[in-house]
């Protein structure tokens, strides 16, 4: 099933780091206020104002329903798309047609490269990816910065480990130390999390200051 979601497309981020409330913690808050605006409801004779009482219960639904909309929409393709560090990487996400998946209900983790570790890159490496006929090879380099699992950081086993990215052919050596997490590739160099755990709805997102690159399987001790 995952691999046909990865022949569909995958990929395509958005960084505004958005804070939302799920939908089980907007439906509690609705229980416990319902109460409240009754009490509060009540006129010096003891009754209920049911106008008011209605009302209030009427904004309270307006309010969570609006919530739960917006925590729903959380995906980490709006994640990315929607923060401007990483306008080269959903560049290349479209130009590879790997959008589709990444909004789909995952789970994944995403190790997304900022702007400026795609300028690091050789002159001209970026512009040769996006031409159509290296959409294999573009797709195979975004395919390496997924894993088909949500692994925040805290998952992630101190030491050095392999891990298997959805470019199954290819290892990642992820790296849990004191001074954070680093992910080493292909090219034997190694990426660092500048920030991790951006939570989306189908998975999180870790922030890299390199572009991975699959090439020989770096060492892992």
């Amino acid at each position: 099933m995952l691999q046909n979601a990865v022949s569909s497309g995958l990929l395509g981020l958005s960084g505004n780091v958005l804070s939302r409330r799920r939908e089980g913690d907007i439906h509690k808050d609705v229980a416990l206020r319902i109460p409240l605006y009754m009490h509060l409801s009540m006129d010096r004779h003891g009754e209920t104002n049911h106008m008011t009482s209605m009302r209030s219960f009427a904004a309270v639904v307006a309010t969570a329903l609006s919530l739960g909309t917006a925590a729903n929409a959380a995906n980490i393709v709006e994640i990315a798309s929607g923060d401007e560090r990483f306008s080269t990487l959903v560049a290349a996400v479209s130009a590879a047609g790997l959008v589709d998946a990444l909004q789909g209900p995952g789970p994944f983790t995403v190790f997304a490269p900022v702007n400026d570790a795609f300028a690091a890159l050789p002159a001209g490496t970026v512009e040769t990816l996006l031409k159509p006929e290296n959409k294999g090879q573009l797709t195979n380099v975004l395919l390496y910065h997924v894993d088909d699992r949500k692994l925040t950081a805290e998952m992630i086993p101190h030491g050095s480990n392999y891990f298997k990215p959805l470019l199954t052919s290819e290892r990642l050596c992820i790296t849990n130390a004191a001074a954070g997490v680093s992910i080493a590739d292909g090219t034997g160099t190694s990426a660092n999390v500048v920030i991790a755990n951006i939570q989306a709805d189908n998975g999180v997102i870790h922030v890299i200051d390199k572009v991975l690159l699959p090439g020989t399987r770096p060492a892992c001790h």
